[in-house]
């Protein structure tokens, strides 16, 4: 029996929004250093807002004033063909000191809900091999790994 519950953040929930990206630190991959800016508030009310992205925490059920034990974003992606829709877990972290105790696995199964219940066929998430905590985390939830040579390809549009 867990001794976390898991809820959707949605709009007034801008202080926790801003708690996430101030801890990013607690929810990094080892040996990473995840300082992030929070979003500006109205930016902040927009992403909660958002009925096609998904952001859902995990917190202790017994201190839920203390700061999540894990978190995912899941955005719904259109498709032009054969489906509608696809959910990418687009970033999970859990706090370090609650690893390896269900947390993401939690997690990766409220999303799971999230495309049952919206009638979301398939989904996917992206990670690095040598990220050896997430590629056993995405494998134990039943994800597979369609190709051994996906490519990424990163745009900088800010110039």
């Amino acid at each position: 029996m867990r001794d976390f519950a898991i809820r959707r953040l949605e709009r007034g929930d801008e202080a926790m929004l801003t708690t996430l990206a101030n801890d990013g630190t607690r929810y990094a991959e080892d040996g990473e250093d995840e300082s992030e800016s929070p979003l500006p508030p109205d930016d902040a009310s927009a992403f909660l807002a958002d009925d096609h992205t998904h952001l859902l925490i995990a917190f202790d059920e017994d201190a839920s004033d203390a700061p999540p034990l894990g978190f995912v974003v899941a955005n719904e992606l259109r498709h032009r063909h054969s489906f509608a829709r696809m959910l990418i877990v687009y970033e999970i972290g859990v706090d370090r000191e609650h690893r390896r105790r269900g947390v993401g696995r939690a997690l990766l199964d409220a999303v799971v809900e999230i495309a049952r219940d919206r009638g979301i066929p398939e989904g996917f998430v992206l990670t690095n091999e040598s990220n050896r905590p997430a590629m056993a985390l995405y494998a134990a939830a039943g994800g597979t790994r369609p190709s051994l040579d996906v490519v990424e390809w990163d745009f900088d549009y800010r110039t």
